[in-house]
C-alpha cells in the first residue's frame, strides 16, 4: 500500500536567485505544507537566509553557491538531501509560486487511488487561486518544476536532473526519463499561483521577452531535447519545433535587442549540436 505524502515525510526544494520582496509570503506558505525546507540558493546578491523569520529558522536548511549553477544543480541539492534524510516525497517549487497549503492532501487524494506514480504535478493561474472542491487528474507528457511532488525513490532508478541544461528544458528532459517507468499525471486544477515574467506586447503580438542569454539556453536546450527525444515522441517534438520557430518569430518582431537575442539563438543551436 501506497505510504502518502504528509507534513513530516515530504521536503521542499526551493531554488533562488534574487528572489523579490514576496519571497517572505513564500517562506511561510512552505511551512504550513511541510515541515523542513531545503532552500539552495545560486549566488544572490543578498543572503536569503535573512527572508527566514527567527521563529522559523528550524525549518529551514538553506544550500548557498557562490555562483548560480543552474536550476538542475540546485534541484539535485535538493534531491540528495531527501535521499540522505529519508525523505519519502520531494516538492519542487519555482522561488516566485505560491501554493496553496492544502497542495499535500490534494496530491494524496490521487495517489490513494492511483499505483506507480513516480511524479504529479499541477498548472498555475495568475489569478486568485480557489481550493477545489473536487480534484481530477489526466496523465501528461511533461510537467513544469514548480508545484511537482517527486517520489524520492524514483532517482535510483531514473537518476538525477541534467545539470548540463542549466535552466531551460530541465523539467521537460527529467519528466520524459521518468514516463518511460512511472505515471506522470497532472491535476487539471491550479494548485498555485504564478506570475509570468515580463512579456511584451506589440502589434497586437505578445512575446516573453526573455534576455539573449535565456534565449541561448531556451534554443540549445530545445535541440538537445528535440535530439534526444524524437525516437520516442514525434509528435510531441514536432510540436515543441512548430512552437519554437513561432516564438523567434514573435522575438524578431515584437522585441528589443533583437539582433542579440537573436545571435544567441543561433549561437545555442550550433553549441546544441556538439553535445548529446
Amino acid at each position: 500500500m501506497t505510504t502518502l505524502p504528509n507534513y513530516f515525510n515530504t521536503i521542499i526544494v526551493v531554488i533562488t536567485y534574487n528572489p523579490g520582496p514576496g519571497f517572505k509570503n513564500q517562506i511561510e506558505r512552505y511551512v504550513e505544507i511541510a515541515d523542513k525546507t531545503i532552500i539552495v540558493d545560486n549566488g544572490s546578491a543578498q543572503d536569503v537566509a535573512l527572508y527566514i523569520p527567527k521563529d522559523l529558522d528550524k525549518h529551514f536548511v538553506v544550500v548557498k553557491s557562490s555562483q548560480n549553477r543552474g536550476i538542475a544543480w540546485g534541484l539535485n541539492q535538493g534531491v540528495l538531501y531527501a535521499k540522505n534524510n529519508n525523505y519519502l516525497y520531494l516538492l519542487s517549487f519555482d522561488q516566485d509560486s505560491l501554493p496553496i497549503h492544502e497542495i499535500l492532501d490534494c496530491y494524496a487524494d490521487v495517489l490513494c487511488h492511483i499505483d506507480n506514480i513516480g511524479l504529479i504535478g499541477t498548472c498555475f493561474t495568475e489569478q486568485k487561486v480557489i481550493i477545489p472542491s473536487n480534484i481530477t487528474y489526466s496523465s501528461k507528457k511533461t510537467l513544469i518544476t514548480s508545484g511537482t511532488l517527486h517520489s524520492v525513490k524514483i532517482f535510483d532508478e531514473i537518476g538525477l536532473y541534467d545539470e548540463q541544461l542549466f535552466i531551460d528544458s530541465v523539467d521537460f528532459d527529467f519528466v520524459l526519463r521518468v514516463r518511460k517507468k512511472y505515471r506522470v499525471l497532472c491535476v487539471n486544477q491550479p494548485l498555485i499561483y504564478h506570475e509570468l515574467g515580463s512579456p511584451i506586447t506589440k502589434y497586437g503580438i505578445t512575446s516573453s521577452n526573455h534576455s539573449a542569454i535565456r534565449r541561448y539556453y531556451m534554443s540549445r536546450n530545445h535541440l538537445l531535447i528535440s535530439k534526444r527525444y524524437w525516437k520516442n515522441y514525434p509528435l510531441w517534438v514536432l510540436k515543441k519545433n512548430v512552437l519554437f520557430f513561432c516564438a523567434i518569430i514573435k522575438m524578431i518582431l515584437v522585441e528589443n535587442n533583437m539582433k542579440e537575442k537573436l545571435l544567441h539563438t543561433v549561437q545555442g543551436l550550433r553549441d546544441a549540436f556538439n553535445l548529446r
